[in-house]
């Protein structure tokens, strides 16, 4: 009801999408789940669950550099990359970056100090962001995100939140 707004479809597109990380781990997903609405709406709790799910081949980051900065060894075996608030949508260079993170088989890992090698790329997306701009899609052809606006109706609810950590701490991830 709150990060899909009671759509029906975005539900089951998302949740198809969770499954594809989970069942066809080593394909890119190649489109990522884009995430805007207002703070306290549950964007982050839904992140923080796929990154758990995947264990240490999942990553949050707040940082755009450990996005789409040039050094990116560490996403070399990433299966769930969580952006919470890292995405911008102003930075060219890290738009084309980004876009070929979303849907190329293979990428180009490059550590400090290192040769850049080519390895498979793994990654599922989720883009979580305040903003209402958070990634340079244009409205009639780009295919890499699906965007959605949080309902804010569970916005500051610590009830609802409280019982969904609580089921989540309680195996809720399995």
């Amino acid at each position: 009801e709150g990060l899909c707004a009671g759509d029906e479809a975005v539900y089951r597109y998302a949740m198809d999408w969770c499954a594809h990380m989970v069942q066809r781990p080593a394909r890119p997903a190649e489109v990522a789940l884009v995430f805007r609405g207002g703070k306290g709406t549950g964007k982050s709790t839904f992140g923080d669950a796929l990154a758990r799910i995947a264990g240490r081949h999942g990553m949050t980051t707040s940082s755009s550099d450990l996005l789409t900065g040039r050094f990116n060894d560490h996403l070399r075996d990433v299966l769930v990359l969580i952006s919470d608030e890292a995405a911008s949508p102003y930075d060219r260079g890290g738009e084309a970056r980004l876009k070929g993170m979303i849907t190329q088989r293979m990428v180009t890992y490059e550590g400090k100090g290192r040769d850049a090698v080519l390895g498979k790329n793994m990654l599922h997306i989720v883009l979580l962001s305040n903003d209402g701009w958070v990634v340079p899609a244009s409205l009639k052809d780009e295919r890499r995100f699906m965007v959605q606006d949080v309902d804010p109706k569970f916005a500051g609810d610590g009830a609802f939140f409280d019982a969904l950590h609580r089921e989540l701490e309680a195996g809720g991830h399995s």
